[in-house]
């Protein structure tokens, strides 16, 4: 009697934790509030002269902004209050230092 794989098995499971690993990661990094962050400006090589960027989450900016926008979309429609006006991942490109 030959044994069955078990190998469709492990792949539903891990198909069907990704969201949930997905939404668990987004709610770890958020900060609606959103918050300033300095990074050094590697226009000149010489000088690194800082410069201000918003990020609504806690590491990996920029590329936390685009990973998550989905769902920073569909949070943003279901928690306005939490939001304000913190700027999406558009906005930021152009924002100011905060006072």
């Amino acid at each position: 009697m030959k044994r069955e794989s078990r190998a469709p098995l492990i792949v539903a499971i891990v198909l069907l934790l990704l969201p949930v690993v997905y939404v668990g990661s987004y709610l770890a990094l958020v900060v609606p509030s959103g918050r300033s962050v300095v990074r050094p400006n590697y226009v000149d090589q010489q000088t690194l002269e800082p410069s201000w960027t918003w990020s609504n989450y806690r590491f990996g900016y920029p590329k936390t902004d685009r990973f998550f926008w989905p769902l920073e979309f569909l949070d943003r429609r279901v928690r306005p209050e939490t939001w304000g006006d913190a700027p999406n991942w558009q906005d930021k490109l152009r924002s100011e230092p905060p006072p």
